[in-house]
């Protein structure tokens, strides 16, 4: 075998055992886990808040009464009920009231099914009061203003390790992040909730966890 040929077997076999590894590099940059689809709430595998809540009440007040809880006299301002048992929440998009309370009360009424839909920039997702956000997934945000001046910036974006997170961020000071996480073992959604806000000692973090409901189901 000549120096030409040894060389064009070497360059050959190094291409060879390079390539599969560059190619798999390359996908695991790019690959996103599958999301898509309709959940459902697991009560026994989610994080019970109750107490962790409890260390926000004390320091979180507002005009009218407690963040998280209705003022004296009814629900906040512009929230709306929600069946199933969880008045009051205000999910995914929707302002009413202080964006505080709303925040709280999405954490305490965990919504029981979300519909995520999602392409290569953007995700939506809808819960089964029909609340719904739709945001880019390049990090760009995107800012509402309630009707009392409030400003809230919503954001999502991918994550290098798969992980979608989405933010919710009041001018208030309180921010509310969820990070949506697949399961590679048992398939199911992992939901990592963080609240924090200046008027709060400490973040409150805690997991909520959904199962895939078959199609046609």
């Amino acid at each position: 075998m000549n120096w030409y040929r040894a060389a064009a077997v070497l360059t050959t076999l190094t291409l060879a055992l390079l390539g599969p590894a560059r190619s798999a590099a390359a996908q695991g940059k790019t690959a996103r886990p599958d999301l898509a689809g309709t959940w459902k709430y697991n009560t026994l595998r989610s994080d019970r808040i109750e107490e962790k809540l409890q260390i926000l009440d004390p320091f979180a007040r507002g005009p009218g009464g407690p963040v998280g809880g209705p003022p004296p006299g009814g629900q906040p301002e512009g929230a709306q009920p929600r069946g199933g048992g969880s008045p009051g929440r205000m999910p995914y998009g929707r302002s009413g009231g202080m964006p505080d309370q709303n925040f709280m009360m999405d954490l305490r009424h965990p919504p029981q099914t979300l519909t995520l839909v999602l392409t290569d920039t953007s995700v939506a997702v809808e819960d089964d009061a029909g609340h719904a956000l739709h945001l880019p997934v390049n990090g760009k945000k995107i800012r509402e203003t309630t009707p009392s001046g409030t400003r809230i910036d919503r954001s999502a974006e991918w994550k290098k390790d798969g992980d979608l997170v989405v933010i919710e961020k009041s001018s208030g000071g309180t921010t509310l992040r969820r990070t949506c996480r697949l399961d590679p073992v048992t398939h199911r959604l992992t939901v990592l909730v963080r609240f924090e806000g200046d008027r709060f000692p400490q973040p409150v973090e805690f997991r909520r966890v959904y199962d895939r409901v078959p199609p046609g189901q």
